[in-house]
């Protein structure tokens, strides 16, 4: 599973396994914030959605 700390680290590991994926906040227990992307704009509408958890992300 990647970690992702940015935005750009977050789309190399998406570009690596493809969609779909789902990624989640590291710091979440509860499952909320996660988030199945299907495309790239899916990409920046969930950096958007969740700005603190796109900082560190497992993808």
């Amino acid at each position: 599973m990647p970690f992702a700390e940015s935005l750009d680290e977050m789309t190399a590991a998406i570009g690596k396994i493809d969609f779909p994926c789902v990624v989640k906040p590291v710091m979440s227990s509860s499952g909320k914030g996660q988030s199945v992307l299907k495309s790239t704009t899916d990409i920046q509408q969930y950096s958007t959605q969740w700005p603190a958890a796109a900082s560190i992300t497992a993808v």
